[in-house]
């Protein structure tokens, strides 16, 4: 049985997005360290993407906050929202991340929230 995104849902998806992305840990961390100064916190590897429970579900759930105040611009969050993306979207454009689908999602957030 599939929901439909109503305005309830999205802002509770929302609200959870929030928490996830501003929680640095628990963090589980697959990293190739090459040496011990490869060793750092989530948030100095991932200077956006550190929070939620590793960088590709933070991804996710930047997308999601995107995705819920395009479609409901009045949510309840929506200045959190706001705030946060303006934060993280342009640090993000700018930051040295590798992988295609990195990329991918990614573009697809950046279109999402200002396409």
């Amino acid at each position: 049985m599939t929901q439909a995104l109503s305005a309830t849902l999205a802002s509770q998806l929302a609200r959870i997005a929030l928490d996830n992305v501003g929680r640095e840990y628990p963090y589980h961390l697959l990293h190739l360290l090459h040496g011990d100064a490869d060793a750092l916190p989530p948030r100095e590897l991932h200077p956006v993407f550190h929070g939620s429970y590793d960088w590709h579900s933070c991804v996710h759930m930047h997308w999601t906050l995107a995705r819920c105040l395009r479609r409901f611009p009045s949510l309840p969050h929506a200045t959190a929202i706001d705030a946060h993306l303006d934060a993280s979207l342009p640090a993000a454009l700018a930051g040295d991340y590798v992988g295609t689908h990195w990329l991918a999602s990614f573009a697809l957030l950046a279109l999402d929230t200002h396409g």
